[in-house]
């Protein structure tokens, strides 16, 4: 009887066979199951988005990352979660630190490892740069690894070498601290 109170309405009525719902009783049942239906539905949704059945992840990338990212990380993890949306952005180290620290991304992975106030770094790993020479060049008959030394000019360090860099925007370009000759182009 509250309830009919509440709503102002008679929900049930007696007949001579026992009780029956009125047209407002039947309204409410209606949505009690709708609603019971939608309940259902989120907790199911829920769940499936904690055991990470569902979900969007997105990264923004070095364009250097995409082929290694693509090869094998990136179809391992569709395989293992194929109901998590992933969307991939490709950036310069700058774009994905700001794709990162204004919620734009969830995970960045670039070539430089540059520090930032809001950042942390999960993992960081040095890595080879290769580089293509002239058989000409006064590096080419050098052993290899070649060193970067800062301490001294030798004939086989390529900090004292004329060298050339995509523009000053790229993640080489800012992550490599040797003079250059003004002939990056």
């Amino acid at each position: 009887m509250l309830l009919e109170e509440a709503l102002g309405a008679t929900l049930m009525e007696r007949q001579r066979d026992g009780i029956s719902p009125t047209p407002v009783g039947e309204m409410l049942l209606e949505y009690c199951e709708r609603r019971g239906a939608l309940d259902e539905g989120f907790i199911a949704s829920l769940e499936s988005y904690q055991r990470l059945e569902t979900g969007r992840i997105s990264l923004t990338v070095g364009e250097g990352f995409v082929s290694d990212l693509v090869a094998s990380p990136l179809h391992e993890f569709t395989q293992l979660y194929a109901g998590i949306q992933l969307d991939i952005h490709i950036a310069g180290t700058s774009g994905i630190i700001e794709a990162v620290v204004d919620d734009h991304s969830h995970i960045g992975l670039m070539f430089h490892e540059r520090t930032h106030p809001q950042l942390r770094f999960w993992a960081s790993s040095p890595q080879p740069l290769m580089a293509i020479l002239s058989p000409q060049h006064a590096l080419a008959n050098q052993p290899a690894p070649l060193s970067r030394s800062t301490e001294r000019r030798a004939h086989g360090d390529v900090g004292y070498q004329p060298w050339g860099a995509p523009n000053g925007r790229s993640s080489l370009s800012a992550g490599a601290d040797c003079p250059t000759t003004g002939n990056e182009h």
